[in-house]
């Protein structure tokens, strides 16, 4: 009798064992359902953060986590640079820079080994103890203290949500030297100025706006010999394209206004002569294309004639 009595204590004992278990998975299951809920608050693919750390394209993008749970974010781009990001803040925790362009990235070794591969054929292999990679993880957040850089230049990363009021400021544009000096009135520093840039489109734009301004002939004159050279080599060049023909053709007429032939050196008279060579070849092909042109018409009126005394015999 008294083994049975115990039987039947064994029996009640795993009874109530049993529907502890049972409370705790429901328990388990209700916490489970309210963090499913709670996550699924937000749409699936749904922007949650936007990042802009890298100055040229991104080639690699990647998540890790270490043996002590904490997980990163990963990314490499061709300027050179990885970026370590916390994926519970999206804030950078470390960077790393190399020579080259990086091509691809991986961490192995839970968080021991991180290899590189750049463009020029060269990778990099760096590893640490696991004691020093869980000592990294450690200890709270540091916070910024007041007056210092990292306190002024706090939440320059944060992206605004969609509720969020936002103040859009314009941001004025970085004027060229040959801007600032047109604005005060410095012809020929502007002239010169563009001229330093070696791009006709800057160049012809410069000579526009001193035209418009009647300062053409105030930002050629008085020039020396070597700047003078300049300018003539910039007309012989591009006089020919009909872009610049109609501009380059009154600084042609300005220069050979302000400049006689017989106060200038060799070189620059040379340079005169060889304009006068270019314009006379630009004027003969000019000429072929209207003889051309004009047999054209006169071909083209002759079909037509003929098409319409086709149509009236018909």
């Amino acid at each position: 009798d008294e083994d049975g009595g115990d039987d039947d204590d064994d029996d009640v004992e795993e009874k109530e064992d049993d529907d502890e278990d049972d409370e705790e998975n429901d328990e388990k299951g209700e916490n489970e359902k309210e963090s499913v809920e709670a996550s699924s608050t937000r749409p699936l693919g749904s922007l949650i953060h936007t990042a802009r750390n890298h100055t040229k394209a991104i080639t690699t993008l990647l998540t890790t986590s270490a043996h002590n749970g904490l997980e990163r974010i990963l990314t490499c781009g061709i300027d050179g640079h990885v970026k370590f990001y916390d994926a519970d803040t999206f804030e950078v925790v470390h960077a790393l820079k190399y020579p080259s362009p990086i091509t691809d990235v991986a961490v192995g070794g839970k968080g021991t080994r991180f290899v590189v591969g750049m463009s020029n054929g060269n990778i990099s292999v760096k590893t640490r103890t696991a004691e020093a990679a869980e000592k990294s993880g450690r200890g709270k957040k540091r916070q910024a203290r007041g007056g210092t850089y990292a306190y002024f230049v706090r939440g320059k990363n944060e992206v605004a949500d969609i509720e969020d009021f936002t103040v859009e400021v314009d941001k004025k544009k970085k004027l060229a030297k040959f801007d600032k000096d047109i604005k005060g009135f410095k012809y020929a520093s502007a002239l010169t100025s563009a001229l330093e840039t070696r791009n006709p489109t800057t160049v012809s734009a410069v000579m526009a706006a001193l035209d418009m301004r009647n300062g053409l002939s105030q930002a050629l004159s008085n020039r020396d010999e070597s700047e003078l050279e300049d300018i003539l080599a910039f007309v012989c060049r591009y006089i020919p394209m009909p872009a610049y023909t109609k501009l380059l053709t009154k600084v042609a007429t300005t220069l050979a206004n302000l400049y006689s032939e017989g106060s200038c050196s060799d070189q620059v008279r040379e340079l005169f002569n060889r304009l006068k060579h270019v314009v006379e070849e630009e004027m003969g092909v000019r000429r072929k294309i209207r003889v051309f042109q004009g047999m054209l018409d006169s071909l083209v009126e002759r079909r037509m004639l003929d098409e319409m005394e086709g149509e009236l015999d018909i």
